[in-house]
């Protein structure tokens, strides 16, 4: 390929950073690095290749809330009241064996792994709401009970947690806390020692199938494979317009240290559109309300915005901690892959490309069932 702008790759290149692979994989985020690692181990010949356009992975993996989650009681009941009780049950059961395989795939100690218990509140506006999810708990704990017993309970007190200015809450014994950084550079440290290589920095403008082999192209170079998986989530759009996907903007805050907290897990609320948590046991973690601002945050622009910092600030003074003195030390925002359906993408788009794309906000949980599943398609091929 030639650039005409003295950006031609090299022979030396060509051979070497740029030659053609069994695989290439587009997108370093926690999908393209399992289904790397999987891959891999089916097929230790292959040739792998993960092409990133940034440095860290720059999408969902590294910037959510760090939640070892499968959707709290409002939620699941909004699933089922959308799409019945079938595909609720069997989103949730692709969910709790996704976080199963993660825990396999990285050890404890470097995804920081709390088993917590996660917990949904309620506002006084809410209180028909949490009714709702009071009667539903039996049959929801039925239907969930290939997790464990009693997935779901009202045996918890506000004020043990320091939130008494909600009106109520439903316990998880189930969920956890992660920590996404450390998951990532695991996952990465795992690819390097499996032989699996990586070009950061290239962002990849264009891909074909030419019938026996792949292509991606970015400004500069081109690489082919046998086989190429799309794992850029949201940003799949940009590659292809035409799949049922969409972009969803999540903004996330973190607190200077406050003394005294006694949250002691992790926080679901408005049927899990905003969620909250420690980070460093003096710190909150606090992210979402893209509801409350729909057509605004329906965008991949990684930046945060004003009126969502004001709303997340002002709930944190209002519901979490009132009477409290704070500052915000860190605010950025994440990209959401949602849909029309709630289930994920993970489909040949080709002969030869797989996408696997869509995780509706469940990327720690589905993340690492989506790549193994789409390695699995690739490699028996």
């Amino acid at each position: 390929m030639s650039s005409g702008n003295g950006h031609a790759p090299s022979y030396w290149e060509k051979r070497t950073f740029l030659r053609r692979r069994n695989l290439i994989i587009v997108g370093s985020g926690i999908v393209g690095l399992s289904a790397a690692l999987e891959a891999k181990r089916k097929n230790p010949k292959w040739s792998i290749l993960v092409v990133d356009r940034s440095m860290v992975p720059h999408g969902a993996s590294t910037k959510n809330a760090g939640f070892a989650c499968f959707g709290s009681p409002s939620e699941l009941l909004s699933d089922i009241e959308k799409h019945g009780w079938d595909d609720m049950i069997t989103l949730v059961k692709k969910r709790w064996e996704g976080l199963q395989i993660l825990m396999k795939l990285v050890p404890e100690q470097d995804l920081n792994y709390i088993p917590c218990g996660g917990y949904e509140v309620f506002n006084d506006a809410q209180r028909e709401l949490l009714d709702e999810c009071l009667e539903a708990l039996p049959a929801l704990n039925e239907a969930l009970s290939f997790i464990g017993h009693d997935v779901f309970h009202h045996r918890a007190s506000l004020q043990d947690h320091g939130l008494e200015n909600f009106h109520g809450i439903i316990a998880c014994p189930y969920e956890a806390s992660i920590h996404p950084g450390m998951m990532m550079r695991s996952l990465i440290r795992q690819c390097h020692t499996a032989g699996i290589e990586f070009l950061n920095g290239l962002d990849v403008s264009a891909i074909d199938d030419q019938g026996d082999k792949t292509c991606i192209q970015s400004k500069d170079f081109e690489v082919t494979s046998d086989y190429l998986l799309l794992a850029t989530n949201a940003f799949t759009t940009k590659l292809l317009p035409e799949i049922d996907l969409y972009p969803a903007r999540n903004q996330v805050v973190v607190t200077t240290p406050i003394n005294n907290l006694q949250l002691k897990g992790i926080y679901h609320h408005d049927a899990g559109y905003v969620y909250f948590r420690t980070v460093e046991g003096n710190r909150i973690l606090l992210g979402g309300a893209r509801n409350i601002f729909e057509q605004q945050e329906r965008t991949d622009q990684i930046t945060v915005t004003e009126n969502v910092l004001q709303h997340l600030q002002e709930l944190l003074a209002r519901k979490i901690v009132p009477g409290t003195t704070f500052g915000i030390d860190y605010q950025w925002s994440g990209i959401l892959g949602l849909g029309s359906q709630k289930t994920p993408l993970v489909q040949w788009y080709s002969d030869r490309i797989f996408v696997a794309c869509r995780m509706g906000g469940m990327g720690i949980s589905i993340g690492a069932h989506i790549g193994q599943t789409a390695a699995f398609e690739m490699v028996t091929r």
